[in-house]
């Protein structure tokens, strides 16, 4: 291949490097100048199409990744609530049919007693946690817990307003009253409505944080 300039020593004259005038490239030295663009150019865009082809690819892995987590979160989520319902639905039936209707209400009326207002609070508290914990091992992120915690609060919120409406009243309780018409008609004290609220919200906040302090505590 035919150089562009030609640089000569020269040490007399006083002057140590002089650049000659460029030598007239010839056909042969062009054209394997255009070859080698041309190969240059034909790498590149090989490169870029290769690159472009694994940029979607990485894409479109993302995007499914993405769903996955997401639907992993949000039943997570239904299945954390639906364990905390099971449980207070079940342990609460049973210690009611177990404590009965006398120990249950007060006399002669609907409004709960301070015992089952310590049993409800205690159950309330066991299915918290475990609904925190059942959302933060299904779900392996803490998003899924805070959206537990959210849903949690937003529907013990609107428990409260049944209690805020009947508050000081309740009607007037006979004898022999079924088991399913005297549980449905029970009234609990506004404080303890919030209470509730309170108790699943941080239930759930222990639930889960208990799942990842674990996992922390084994990575250390």
């Amino acid at each position: 291949m035919g150089c562009f300039y030609q640089i000569r020593n020269e040490w007399f004259s006083g002057r140590r490097y002089r650049i000659a005038a460029p030598s007239r490239l010839d056909s042969t030295t062009l054209t394997f100048i255009a070859e080698r663009v041309e190969r240059s150019l034909l790498r590149f865009a090989r490169s870029w199409t290769e690159a472009a082809r694994a940029s979607m690819l990485w894409a479109n892995l993302q995007y499914h990744l993405e769903g996955d987590r997401m639907g992993r979160s949000i039943g997570a989520v239904v299945l954390g609530y639906l364990t905390m319902f099971v449980i207070v639905f079940i342990t609460l039936t049973v210690s009611f049919l177990a404590l009965g209707v006398d120990r249950v209400f007060l006399p002669g009326t609907y409004a709960v007693t301070p015992l089952w207002l310590a049993v409800m609070t205690m159950f309330s508290i066991l299915a918290a946690i475990a609904g925190g914990r059942i959302c933060a091992v299904i779900a392996r992120k803490k998003g899924a817990v805070t959206g537990l915690l959210v849903v949690v609060f937003v529907l013990g919120s609107l428990n409260v307003i049944p209690a805020l409406m009947a508050n000081g009243t309740s009607a007037a309780r006979s004898g022999d009253v079924p088991n399913v018409q005297a549980m449905m008609n029970a009234r609990e004290p506004v404080w303890f409505a919030l209470l509730l609220v309170v108790i699943g919200v941080a239930g759930v906040w222990a639930g889960g944080r208990s799942r990842f302090a674990g996992e922390t505590s084994r990575t250390l």
